[in-house]
């Protein structure tokens, strides 16, 4: 004898109630496995148990169609595969799938979706001043990399050779010190970190890489100036020292030839500069 407890609630937000009183997840439904079709078939016809944008759960669709989940922006990280029923995720050469299969809040299956570059595991450098420290993005585990600092306050990381670069406003120097592994790197004090730039400067705030060129450019707050510093050849040269107040924080984009900084003056301004036959030409945006 069934009772009343017996059968099951639907929550028709989420799941379609069949004549024989099972319930199916919308989700689900139709997507051509018998077990999502109810026990009189209801996949030959139009389900419309919801009105267009009544139900985040709910699509109105026609259940005889499959759903191209490729077609939902972000369902994977760079390639996506419409299969029957279902979709799969796949990555570029250089990168992986990572993560596996996950479950969202509503019990929904999806494949793994996520891609990351192949090799070591990503880190993210930190500054708080009197230490450098690497988080592992992965395992979520700090390392200390340069201590005993007076006021490391700008920062930036030239992969292609390891090496780390940093501005401290104290000591009014820009220091330079290279991996020495793959977890570690030589300590502040053990003689082995080089000053850069010693100069000719007095508040170093922002500092950036151009990685591909071997560029260092950095903002002066207290010279009022931006500036360029050749790693491969060694060459100093100041490109911009006028009408400037406080330039702050600096950014580069190598491949366009672009660089970018704020100036926290009386009135805020992005600026920028692009680069042709070595000359660079400046334009602002307040």
């Amino acid at each position: 004898m069934i009772t009343k407890t017996d059968i099951p609630v639907c929550n028709t937000e989420k799941a379609y109630k069949c004549n024989d009183t099972s319930c199916i997840p919308l989700h689900r439904l139709c997507d051509y496995l018998p077990e999502n079709d109810c026990q009189e078939s209801v996949c030959d016809k139009k389900i419309l148990q919801c009105y267009p944008n009544a139900s985040p759960y709910c699509r109105c669709r026609d259940t005889t169609k499959d759903i191209n989940e490729c077609d939902e922006p972000g369902t994977c990280d760079q390639k996506c595969t419409n299969l029957v029923g279902t979709y799969k995720c796949d990555c570029y050469p250089g990168f992986q799938l990572t993560g596996g299969k996950t479950v969202d809040g509503d019990g929904i299956s999806h494949p793994a979706s996520k891609c990351r570059a192949v090799g070591d595991d990503p880190l993210l450098f930190l500054s708080n001043r009197a230490a450098i420290r690497q988080y592992n993005l992965v395992t979520k585990k700090y390392h200390p990399l340069a201590d005993r600092l007076d006021s490391a306050v700008a920062m930036d990381y030239w992969h292609k050779n390891r090496t780390l670069i940093w501005s401290d406003v104290s000591k009014e120097q820009i220091v330079i010190c290279q991996m020495h592994n793959k977890t570690n790197i030589f300590k502040y004090d053990d003689g082995k970190n080089q000053i850069l730039i010693d100069k000719n400067i007095s508040t170093p705030d922002g500092l950036a890489v151009d990685w591909v060129h071997g560029l260092l450019f950095w903002t002066d707050t207290g010279l009022d100036s931006i500036n360029v510093y050749d790693l491969v050849n060694n060459k100093r040269r100041v490109l911009f020292n006028t009408s400037l107040e406080e330039p702050r924080a600096i950014a580069v984009d190598p491949t366009a030839g672009l660089i970018f900084w704020t100036d926290w003056g009386k009135f805020f301004k992005l600026s920028g500069a692009f680069k042709q036959k070595s000359i660079y030409f400046r334009y602002t945006k307040d």
